[in-house]
């Protein structure tokens, strides 16, 4: 790939940055679709450009993942 998916997944999450339920739909989605080294650069983005709403992802997850509700993400 030759990181146009990552690049338009970057413009849809700033899209729905304050939308906590689209944000994290959006992530979960990036799992599916990007390289292991895209989802790294996705995340180091996220946590550049969105440190609150990454943050509150993250907890967000761990708590789903702890409930054997949701899944987790690479930090």
């Amino acid at each position: 790939m030759d990181g146009s998916f990552y690049e338009h997944q970057k413009a849809i999450i700033t899209n729905v940055i304050d939308n906590p339920s689209r944000f994290e739909k959006e992530i979960y989605k990036s799992r599916l679709w990007l390289t292991d080294s895209e989802q790294d650069k996705l995340c180091e983005w996220l946590e550049a450009n969105y440190p609150e709403q990454y943050k509150q992802l993250l907890q967000n997850l761990q708590f789903k993942h702890q409930t054997n509700k949701a899944y987790m993400i690479s930090a």
